[in-house]
């Protein structure tokens, strides 16, 4: 599945269709698209009606930013902007005609490439600029809409964030204390930060040998896990900018093996299990797991809950309690001296009260 990486040079090789001088033209390209896609009464109300003044993207969603055209709007009242967004899916993809995406294993290929590529669904095109949208296992999306509400139910951008108010008060925290294994956090798009699929969760655990199974994670890890999560992604966007592949020291090159155990660059056993839903590359001998760190806490946590419930019982049960009627019921208290005993809330008690209760046989217990 296309990541951040590859889903932001997916937003650079379409930033060419923006223009102020010539409409966007849209057009469908095959029958049986994606289940999720325009219709063919949507796209004939945008192409050469609409100008694209922008391109953007959140995690791993692009959007398409549509102006009306100056002549669609004579004598009437002007349209507003449209928003067209694009979700990649599996295996979707953006191209243009000399110039193909890379995928971080290989370069992008420039020059020889079928244009529109096999399983394309949708083409933009401008007067000197075109593009396409390819998808063979149609898992991707295509949706219009009126604002840019879906980009406001996704967390922050893992490469665009750079408020350090931000990041210091509500995405670190986000990965600390957490019950949730951390590889789930990671991968959830609305929790913490958009952007992070399978490949690059691994990659993150993995340069700082934590386990995809962790909790509780310290402020200290939380912290070094958001600024590793930032260089592989700037980094990830530089080399596919750039044609060049990812650094060999990462594990990105060695985990394409159909689930295979292999060696990472360093000739550790690379190895895989199942980690918040999906199936992770770890090298077990340097991300281990370290269940005392979660037992210690949720323990802490559990005492300090159970002693604040057990507390509050007591104080509704002294309130509660209904009075004895004394023509019933004949009292004897024993008092027993006991030395430093503690009960189940864990709060010492220092005696017990026995009662002997006489009842008469005619009558019960009515409490």
């Amino acid at each position: 599945m296309p990541e951040l990486p590859e889903v932001e040079q997916f937003r650079q090789l379409l930033l060419p269709l923006v223009s102020s001088s010539s409409p966007i033209q849209i057009s469908a390209w095959k029958d049986n698209p994606p289940r999720v896609w325009l219709s063919e009464e949507q796209i004939n109300s945008l192409s050469g009606k609409y100008y694209c003044v922008d391109i953007l993207r959140k995690g791993k969603q692009l959007c398409i930013v549509l102006q009306p055209s100056k002549a669609n709007g004579q004598k009437k009242e002007p349209k507003k902007s449209v928003y067209l967004y694009l979700h990649m899916g599996m295996t979707g993809r953006i191209s243009s005609p000399n110039r193909e995406s890379g995928w971080g294993r290989q370069s992008s290929k420039v020059a020889d490439i079928e244009y529109p590529p096999r399983y394309t669904y949708l083409t933009f095109a401008t007067e000197h600029y075109q593009a396409a949208f390819s998808d063979p296992r149609k898992f991707g999306k295509a949706v219009l809409s009126d604002n840019l509400d879906p980009f406001g139910l996704l967390a922050p951008d893992a490469l665009n964030c750079n408020d350090e108010k931000l990041i210091r008060n509500e995405i670190i925290p986000g990965f600390v204390e957490q019950t949730r294994s951390i590889k789930a956090i990671l991968l959830d798009q609305n929790r913490v930060c958009s952007g992070v699929g399978n490949w690059v969760a691994d990659e993150v655990l993995y340069q700082i040998g934590m386990h995809p199974d962790q909790q509780y994670l310290t402020e200290e890890q939380g912290s070094r896990l958001f600024e590793t999560l930032q260089a592989i992604v700037r980094t990830a966007v530089g080399c596919l900018n750039s044609d060049t592949k990812y650094p060999d020291s990462w594990l990105f090159g060695y985990r394409w093996t159909k689930k295979r155990a292999g060696k990472d660059a360093a000739g550790r056993a690379l190895t895989f299990l199942t980690s918040g839903g999906r199936t992770s590359a770890i090298v077990a001998s340097v991300q281990k797991l370290n269940k005392r760190q979660g037992r210690r806490n949720s323990s802490e946590n559990s005492h300090r809950n159970t002693h604040v419930k057990m507390t509050a019982e007591m104080v509704e049960e002294e309130q509660n309690y209904p009075k004895r009627k004394a023509k019933r019921i004949k009292r004897t208290a024993i008092v027993s001296p006991l030395s430093e005993k503690v009960g189940e809330s864990g709060m010492k008690k220092d005696f017990i009260l026995e009662e002997k209760l006489t009842v008469r046989r005619s009558s019960r217990l009515r409490l």
